[in-house]
């Protein structure tokens, strides 16, 4: 049987240099992007990360048998710009990305409650009419939402 190794190289206050110029917490996109152009710059950086996977939502995981995507996928429109900052090349050197997702704008669908027919997520928030059609007692907190997440 294969014993896990990664908990016993936990943070140790004695094992951080002390020329450091940054300290970056977290390893996901944000983290690792700010990291690396840093780096790129010149800068000794040291990335710290609480998970035994570093990665944030670029990883998946397994879960009763299923497995989930973290949500990279979601940032797609994203990458681009995030390739070209990390890289310090220009756009057209970096990969390009389209929308993911089906013609009428859907990229996710979801299953809310016990319903047996999905719910299209689509881009530009356009799956929103049909979902104060199913909650319209919620809009006022999915507009809220939706507020607190676009800041």
């Amino acid at each position: 049987k294969v014993k896990r190794q990664g908990y016993s190289n936990r943070f140790n206050m004695n094992k951080v240099p002390k020329d450091l110029d940054a300290v970056v917490i977290g390893s996901g996109m944000g983290g690792l992007s700010c990291a690396a152009t840093l780096a790129r710059m010149g800068k000794k950086v040291l990335v710290l990360e609480q998970h035994t996977v570093a990665g944030g939502s670029t990883h998946s995981f397994d879960f009763k048998g299923y497995k989930f995507d973290s949500g990279l996928h979601y940032t797609v429109p994203w990458s681009g710009p995030l390739f070209q900052l990390t890289t310090l090349r220009q756009p057209e050197k970096v990969p390009q990305f389209k929308k993911m997702g089906r013609e009428d704008g859907t990229f996710d669908q979801i299953f809310i409650g016990n319903t047996k027919q999905p719910f299209n997520v689509q881009h530009g928030e356009k799956h929103l009419p049909k979902l104060y059609e199913m909650f319209p007692e919620e809009k006022a907190a999915i507009d809220a939402f939706l507020r607190y997440s676009e800041s």
